[in-house]
């Protein structure tokens, strides 16, 4: 896994193309939809917050702390007829 430098081409990359977003829920310790405005914006007010890349370059996270983290995946497409 590798972090993405904030306010890179990179990160915009990610920002357009990984809109479906989920963030863990500790309560319930489940991933729930999330407010996509809601997790860009935890990453650039936080200090130590981090947009990570998966290891297969398919899902992104922004990691928050340890209990508290956003996956960004692409949305799935509609099937065809």
């Amino acid at each position: 896994m590798r972090t993405i430098a904030r306010g890179t081409k990179k990160m915009l990359a990610v920002k357009a193309e990984f809109t479906e977003i989920k963030v863990y829920d500790a309560s319930s310790g489940e991933m729930i939809p999330a407010d996509a405005d809601r997790a860009w914006q935890e990453l650039f007010t936080r200090d130590k917050a981090r947009l990570v890349e998966s290891s297969d370059a398919t899902k992104y996270f922004i990691r928050i702390h340890s209990n508290r983290w956003y996956e960004l995946t692409r949305p799935a497409e509609a099937p065809t007829a």
